[in-house]
């Protein structure tokens, strides 16, 4: 078939149709090397990590695609990586907090919480209903009460609120 069709062609038309199915075949190719890559986010990020170790982004996307398939130990180091790099990054220590809140690490997971909503602004009111739960959690009523208070003033505060109000 590909001969029959090459043959009712021009010589220069051969040329390009020649040059286009190369191409077509070396993307291909490229295509299938980089499906490894996109295989699932452990390994785009876990590439990622490889590619760009000093990267705060990638260590803490590796964290979450960890913590999402329920491996809490690599979640962890991956989120103590990225704080590692900055120590600033407010949403990194949040995940590193819940990450810790899951390993039954309530005291640890509070306080990284606490510190992490301090460094971001514009927290959703979820994040302090979250923070209110571990504080019940580990008996901590006062830190309870300010982070419920504090959600109620924001943008669906009280929705969020009674969401969450059966922890």
């Amino acid at each position: 078939l590909a001969v029959a069709f090459f043959t009712d062609i021009e010589p220069s038309g051969r040329l390009l149709a020649g040059v286009s199915m190369a191409a077509t075949i070396a993307c291909a190719a490229s295509l299938f090397h980089v499906e490894g890559f996109w295989h699932d986010e452990v390994a785009l990020f876990g590439t990622c990590v490889e590619m760009a170790p000093r990267s705060t982004l990638c260590h803490d996307r590796l964290g979450l695609a960890f913590k999402q398939r329920g491996d809490k130990e690599d979640a962890e180091r991956e989120f103590l990586a990225a704080q590692e790099l900055d120590p600033s990054d407010g949403a990194n220590l949040y995940n590193l907090g819940l990450v810790h809140a899951e390993m039954g690490r309530g005291e640890q997971a509070l306080d990284e919480i606490k510190r992490a909503l301090s460094m971001l602004p514009d927290a959703p009111a979820i994040a302090y209903i979250d923070l209110a739960r571990l504080a019940d959690s580990v008996g901590k009523d006062g830190v309870r009460d300010e982070a419920l208070r504090h959600a109620e003033k924001l943008p669906n505060g009280v929705r969020a609120r009674s969401l969450r109000r059966r922890w």
